[in-house]
């Protein structure tokens, strides 16, 4: 690793952007980020609705973490919610690879997030792989069209592209970890639907470990599950977060009507879930710190 090698975030101000860029400077790079808003002079602005992008960014740089997207969970979908967490990603790819394509840059790596979401919301008892083919849903359709932007990266001269599929990121300090955590400790946690759709998860140390790992290993490329090896459902998780809380789930299973009429067709990602396999991963000897879901929790909660 060459400790004047420079990466640039973009998505810069959420859980996971900061998070992975202390690890990065830990690590010896300089960290730049793309910004609506200029914090610091790490920060460079841009605009995806205008097309706006300091070019300035790109001087030097040798990899792209591409994290930029509008939280899927945070709203209803409504039609225009739709169009925002679709061009939130497919926009800022295009805004990246346009600008890049115009400016003398040998970019070295670009690493593209996507979302376990890329095989569709399914319950029943199948094994997604990488080779899988992609589901037939919003978030599927939504996955596909960001890996496709992400692919046109590898036409640049000696650049690099990883595609991450991230599936829930589990930290102490928010996102869905905290959502879930609330109610259970407010003593009113239930189990979601039926209980058993499966959660594919990652903790976020091993996440931001992982992004740094696709950064300094420059035999990979292609297309990586970021999900934890340990498979566990809805009901299983409701009730070992509670165990480890020393709270009791005496509320019925919340009825998945119920959750269709509050979330609309955002309920599809709480309803529904997929088993996913890291095995591609392991293979290619990414270690982790947290593979099981006990020891995970146990260091979630001791915060």
């Amino acid at each position: 690793m060459n400790s004047n090698e420079i990466v640039l975030i973009t998505g810069g101000t959420g859980m996971i952007a900061q998070r992975v860029s202390r690890l990065l400077e830990n690590s010896g790079y300089e960290v730049r980020f793309l910004s609506r808003n200029k914090k610091s002079e790490k920060h460079f602005l841009w605009d995806i609705n205008t097309g706006f992008i300091d070019t300035n960014v790109f001087n030097h740089l040798d990899h792209i973490v591409h994290l930029a997207g509008a939280d899927i969970s945070e709203k209803r979908w409504s039609k225009q919610r739709k169009k925002e967490i679709l061009d939130s990603r497919i926009k800022s790819t295009q805004l990246l690879f346009n600008a890049i394509k115009k400016h003398t840059n040998q970019l070295k790596t670009f690493v593209a997030t996507s979302a376990v979401g890329y095989y569709g919301t399914s319950t029943k008892d199948v094994l997604f792989t990488e080779e899988s083919p992609n589901g037939h849903d919003f978030l599927a359709h939504v996955c596909k069209l960001w890996e496709d932007e992400a692919d046109l990266f590898s036409t640049f001269n000696n650049t690099r592209v990883v595609k991450l599929r991230f599936g829930v990121v589990l930290d102490s300090n928010g996102g869905a970890f905290a959502k879930m955590k609330k109610p259970i400790t407010m003593g009113f946690g239930a189990v979601l639907g039926n209980g058993q759709q499966y959660i594919p998860w990652i903790h976020i140390e091993d996440l931001c470990n992982l992004l740094l790992f696709t950064i300094e290993n420059d035999e990979l490329s292609g297309v990586f599950n970021a999900v934890a090896p340990q498979q566990i459902t809805n009901e299983q998780l409701t009730y070992l977060i509670a165990e480890k809380l020393h709270k009791t789930i005496w509320l019925p299973k919340a009825p998945s009507f119920v959750l269709k009429f509050i979330f609309g067709e955002l309920s599809s990602i709480i309803l529904k879930g997929n088993r996913v396999s890291c095995q591609k991963l392991i293979l290619s000897k990414f270690a982790f710190k947290y593979p099981a879901i006990d020891q995970a929790l146990d260091h979630l909660l001791e915060k």
